[in-house]
């Protein structure tokens, strides 16, 4: 799907801004800046096309889908990918600004977890959750994402529950996933709430949607004097 140039340029400025702020990495660099052969190993590109939204409602919030591949700069080689969706209150008062920065700030939110305590020059090249290593002169992910994996959406009551799969963190609900053939270990956890686990078995091809019904945690008996 196509954005406005205007929202593009808001959701991009506040995107570097939160990612500078949680001091990601040593520089968040503009898509032109330079970067040095030394430094190349442990330098990251990302980058992200919004591919869906949905306007919501009285109730029902609206959502923007995006899909974030993160590179590694010496060889190009995908080491992540997630299909965040940012979540947000449509109001008629909303515009561009307003929900360009909103979004974005979420998922700034999202890539500091995807590259929380990740080393790049260290981390083995991989197209999906669940796929065999790839190469550095892989195909490009726009192909490999499309052959034989399945799309799993995945939601939780409430929203904004973190995902891991196969225990590796991929993003928060609600999220689209790409996943290889196979068996999954999949668990949406929250603060408060008992975490959900499932396994569940991927064919290629298929579609699942899978809603997690969160339980909140039992309150912790406060100690007798």
């Amino acid at each position: 799907m196509s954005q406005s140039q205007e929202f593009i340029n808001f959701f991009c400025d506040e995107l570097r801004d939160e990612l500078t702020k949680e001091k990601i990495a040593i520089q968040v660099a503009e898509e032109t800046t330079p970067v040095a052969d030394a430094d190349a190993p442990n330098s990251l590109v990302i980058e992200g096309k919004f591919t869906g939204s949905e306007k919501g409602g009285f109730i029902t919030p609206a959502t923007l889908t995006l899909e974030i591949e993160i590179y590694r700069v010496s060889d190009h080689a995908l080491l992540k990918l997630s299909t965040p969706k940012a979540i947000y209150k449509a109001t008629p008062l909303n515009r561009d600004k307003n929900v360009a920065e909103f979004t974005g700030r979420q998922i700034a939110a999202t890539i500091k977890q995807l590259l929380k305590g990740f080393v790049p020059a260290s981390a083995t090249p991989m197209a999906l959750s669940g796929a065999t290593p790839a190469p550095a002169a892989a195909a490009p992910v726009t192909q490999a994402a499309s052959v034989g994996t399945a799309d799993v959406n995945l939601s939780s009551d409430p929203n904004g529950a973190d995902i891991t799969v196969d225990g590796g963190y991929v993003g928060s609900t609600p999220s689209l996933l790409k996943l290889w053939p196979g068996t999954h270990s999949i668990t949406i956890s929250k603060t408060g709430y008992v975490p959900w686990v499932r396994s569940i078995v991927i064919r290629s091809g298929e579609n699942h949607n899978i809603a997690a019904q969160l339980d909140k945690a039992p309150a912790t008996p406060t100690p007798t004097p």
